[in-house]
């Protein structure tokens, strides 16, 4: 991996990483803001909410926190366009229980936007 694709990598990992932050904190108006203009339209951020409460009904009790393990993400994988950067991998942690969030950060008017967001564990 070359080091700009190491770096945007890093970067996309930072930005998915603000989005489950956002999503731990209830906050779906500043996770909708990190949504490029396609995602934006298909997740906004009473939708947001209505995912988040569905994918976590079962524990009973709140997202606290958002993590991405160091094998969490890739630069590379089938499939990938060219405006992609990275694919992520979000952790999304109660006290017993954990659910996920994946995304694809891709290159949208210079800044790096979440395209993709499938909700819940594979």
């Amino acid at each position: 991996m070359s080091s700009v694709e190491s770096s945007s990598l890093a970067t996309g990992v930072s930005v998915a990483l603000r989005f489950g932050r956002h999503i731990a904190a209830g906050d779906q108006a500043a996770a909708c803001q990190l949504l490029c203009r396609e995602a934006r339209g298909e997740w906004p951020p009473a939708r947001i909410a209505e995912a988040v409460a569905e994918m976590s009904a079962h524990a009973g009790e709140p997202i606290l926190r958002a993590s991405v393990s160091h094998d969490g993400a890739a630069a590379d994988w089938p499939d990938r366009r060219s405006d992609e950067v990275a694919w992520v991998y979000v952790a999304l942690e109660g006290e017993s229980f954990c659910e996920a969030v994946t995304v694809v950060v891709v290159r949208e008017d210079g800044r790096l936007l979440l395209r993709i967001v499938d909700w819940g564990r594979p």
